[in-house]
């Protein structure tokens, strides 16, 4: 892949290096802060996430599903379940009917 860019740049007439040192100076200067914030972001989201399934899992002695088999055997959890399935299905249905003939007439 690298010898690809290289034969492009030559073809070009310009060094690989020097043509990545331009391309780095061409990249506005707030990219190092939106690089920053999306992975202090990617952080604080990732790591909540990674606790929760590592925590889900977790038994007595070691891997265990034992806490989703409580979770499915309690009849509030699983009508709870049943109506998220059932308002999203709803939603999907009611937003395809709606939104087929509003874009179907769009130019």
């Amino acid at each position: 892949m690298s010898s690809l860019r290289g034969r492009a740049s030559a073809i070009a007439g310009v060094a690989p290096r020097a043509h990545a040192r331009r391309a780095w100076r061409a990249l506005p200067a707030q990219t190092p802060f939106v690089a920053t914030v999306t992975l202090v972001a990617a952080v604080l989201v990732l790591l909540p996430m990674y606790h929760v399934a590592v925590s889900s899992v977790k038994g007595e002695h070691g891997i265990s599903l034992d806490n989703y088999a409580q979770a499915f055997r309690t009849p509030r959890f699983v009508a709870a379940i049943g109506n998220s399935l059932l308002l999203a299905v709803l939603s999907s249905v009611t937003s395809m009917l709606l939104g087929t003939p509003i874009t179907a007439g769009a130019p």
